[in-house]
């Protein structure tokens, strides 16, 4: 029989994997667990009703032992920013290096109502009664979650002319793993690109751009209504491959390289996996779509 989660005090909201609890001073929220695709509605009603009217200048949001299993929850976070008036403001505190990285990339981080605080948050809120199993998992249930102590761009290993667009990719090795996607396999095929990133050898930073890069492509495919999304994942003698494929066609087939505008648009997610990886290969035609992501296992030399 499953155990029942207890309640916690003070809790604004909470689910199987994230708690959110109400901090008075400083008058905020801190976050425990893990936040996707699947808690980022709740999160922005949340962040909604604690900007709502407030007198005090900004929200102050403890992010410490939150762990970003992709880029939807900083979405929810931009989001909330943007829709805040001028007297208000988020201020982060504990931010994930490479989540304030991916913020970088897009030029998040220019919102005039977005803080990033210097400082820590003060540890006085009683966790104690926090399920241990949500506690564990900031850090241990993801691969990417507080590895890397600095983000450093890939840029300088980034192949960034493409092979010839109009040039079909050569079809994928016979000794490969495959896994169907779907919404609810996200976890699972994050969990495989890890696991495939560490047997490989992939330094962690570097693994964990290639989660991040695999998880925006599939998010963006299965976002789209395509059901028919696939994960293909192996390794050549220099680099480790991640494919995703679909049965639909982008409108633009230049979405990975055209940055797009600092707002939640579409085409996002080709765009950060682009910068993140390596080597980002796009076809897409009539019968489909396919994208190819490589990370080089000997990490070439910045010039």
């Amino acid at each position: 029989m499953e155990r029942r989660r207890q309640h916690v005090p003070g809790a604004v909201y909470q689910d199987k994997q994230l708690v959110i609890v109400r901090v008075p001073k400083p008058s905020g929220l801190r976050f425990v667990g893990a936040i996707d695709a699947t808690n980022v509605g709740p999160l922005a009603e949340v962040l909604a009703q604690a900007l709502d009217g407030r007198s005090e200048a900004g929200v102050h949001l403890d992010l410490s032992r939150l762990d970003f299993i992709d880029a939807s929850g900083i979405r929810t976070l931009v989001s909330a920013a943007e829709k805040a008036d001028g007297t208000h403001r988020l201020i982060l505190h504990g931010l994930q290096p490479l989540m304030r990285k991916v913020m970088e990339l897009v030029g998040w981080v220019d919102l005039p109502t977005l803080y990033f605080a210097d400082t820590g948050f003060p540890d006085d809120h009683d966790i104690s009664q926090l399920d241990q199993s949500i506690i564990d998992k900031g850090g241990r249930s993801h691969h990417f979650s507080h590895e890397a102590s600095t983000a450093t761009s890939t840029d300088g290993n980034r192949t960034d002319g493409p092979a010839p667009a109009d040039a079909p990719l050569p079809p994928p090795p016979r000794q490969r793993y495959v896994l169907p996607l779907t919404i609810h396999r996200l976890h699972a095929m994050r969990a495989v690109v890890a696991a495939e990133a560490a047997k490989a050898g992939l330094a962690k930073e570097r693994a964990s751009n290639l989660v991040i890069a695999a998880n925006e492509v599939a998010t963006n495919s299965l976002r789209q209504g395509r059901d028919t999304a696939v994960l293909r994942i192996w390794k050549e003698d220099e680099a480790l491959v991640c494919e995703v494929s679909d049965r639909g066609q982008l409108a633009s087939p230049l979405a990975d390289r055209q940055k797009p505008a600092p707002d939640l648009g579409a085409g996002r997610g080709l765009w950060l996996a682009n910068h993140l990886c390596d080597l980002m290969q796009l076809r897409s035609e009539p019968d489909g779509t396919t994208v190819r992501l490589r990370m080089w296992l000997k990490q070439p030399v910045r010039n």
